[in-house]
């Protein structure tokens, strides 16, 4: 997960995701090559509270704004 500034991708909250396998093949990218295989990952990050930004599990104070 990359934090974009506003108007990067409305649908990810701004977040651009990247999948990347065990071997290194990336899958795809937010607003790149793929972006269609995994639209799931931002879909599950939006279901976390708004003030969490689409973060999970991370503490507080690892946190950046």
């Amino acid at each position: 997960m990359e934090k974009h500034n506003a108007c990067f991708n409305g649908n990810s909250q701004d977040w651009q995701y990247t999948l990347i396998m065990p071997n290194g093949q990336t899958v795809g990218t937010t607003n790149g090559k793929g972006k269609s295989s995994f639209k799931f990952c931002y879909e599950c990050h939006n279901a976390v509270a708004e003030d969490q930004d689409a973060m999970m599990f991370l503490p507080e104070e690892l946190r950046v704004n």
